[in-house]
């Protein structure tokens, strides 16, 4: 088990963490445009951002407020806004301006994409330098304007470092002992009230306190906590209740949970893994909430925009506790053979 613990799981975890950020970089970022000059060079810069291994143009917009709208509902990352008449500008000498708007709750991901963008952006204009005015772009960071960094990581990582105090206690009261499989369902969902008071009151310190921003609903904030709280809750219960040794039980359960911010995109994003993280993030509730987290920290949301999630959460509590009946079932079993086997001559 020391082995096991201390040499071939850090192996692994450090091999995939290695894999994951192999790319160095974000590429792929969904883009929205939005082509008002409709001309051969708006088409051209167009083209050139699509073809980059940076953007990945998803979305043709008819009017400005889409381009913001896809933002917000996170099916962008970056929007760019070329204004009527660009070109004939440049032809003519007039100041020509192009927009171009980040999602500033994705620091990392704006970060790369400014310097991308600002390149793409005078490699063509470049070409047109000799017929006219030069034109500059002009940015934008929504919903974060100041770029805090704070803003940016330390609601995940508060839940992050929670979610694992969630599981060693949801594991704790597995060791209990328990009156069968209904009592065992009670005891999670009282670790997982717990657990959610326990993220409330500590992102509460930050808001009143520290001057956290909360734009969001709170309903919206307490129904998905007290959903991700009653997840790791019961993880944690699953491992107590299969492993019957307490330490190693322990050891195990937190070497799954702590990666769990890098894995599940949080620090560093999932467009930037090879897709097979893609699918693992199914199996990480933190990939969820961590970013859910961070949406009603900075962006005016409610509940209507975290339905995924809400039905994620659900299924997950399911299959945890469909989990739970068959542990619970064969450790029964497991234990009326040893009581016969005892007694029997």
């Amino acid at each position: 088990m020391t082995v096991l613990i201390l040499f071939i799981v850090p192996a692994l975890a450090g091999a995939a963490l290695g894999y994951e950020m192999s790319g160095n970089r974000v590429g792929s970022i969904p883009t929205a445009v939005i082509d008002h000059d409709n001309s051969e060079f708006s088409r051209s810069l167009i083209e050139h951002i699509n073809e980059s291994d940076i953007f990945n143009v998803v979305y043709h917009a008819s009017s400005d407020n889409e381009i913001e709208q896809q933002i917000f509902e996170g099916k962008a990352y970056v929007g760019v806004i070329i204004p009527d008449g660009l070109f004939a500008g440049i032809q003519s000498g007039s100041e020509s301006t192009i927009m171009v708007v980040y999602d500033g709750t994705y620091m990392v991901v704006a970060a790369g994409a400014k310097a991308a963008m600002a390149e793409i952006i005078y490699t063509v204009k470049a070409g047109y330098m000799m017929t006219g005015q030069p034109f500059e772009p002009v940015y934008r960071f929504l919903y974060n304007p100041a770029k805090n960094y704070r803003n940016f990581f330390l609601p995940g990582l508060i839940a992050a470092i929670i979610q694992v105090g969630i599981v060693i206690i949801g594991l704790e009261r597995a060791k209990e002992g328990t009156a069968g499989f209904t009592r065992d369902v009670v005891k999670i969902f009282e670790t997982g009230v717990i657990g959610s008071l326990g993220i409330a009151a500590n992102m509460a310190l930050q808001y009143f306190f520290f001057g956290m921003p909360f734009q969001g609903s709170v309903f919206a904030f307490l129904a998905l906590t007290l959903q991700f709280s009653i997840c790791m809750a019961a993880f944690g219960y699953l491992f107590g209740k299969a492993i019957p040794d307490k330490v190693l039980s322990t050891q195990l359960a937190c070497l799954f949970v702590l990666p769990a911010a890098i894995l599940g995109g949080y620090t560093f994003p999932l467009m930037a893994m090879p897709s097979f993280f893609s699918g693992l993030r199914m199996l990480i509730p933190f990939s969820y909430y961590g970013e859910d987290l961070r949406n009603l920290t900075l962006k005016e949301m409610d509940i209507t925009y975290f339905t995924s999630s809400v039905i994620y959460f659900l299924i997950f509590i399911c299959v945890e506790l469909i989990a739970l009946y068959l542990i619970t079932v064969l450790v029964s079993r497991r234990e009326r053979g040893r009581a016969n086997a005892r007694f029997s001559p």
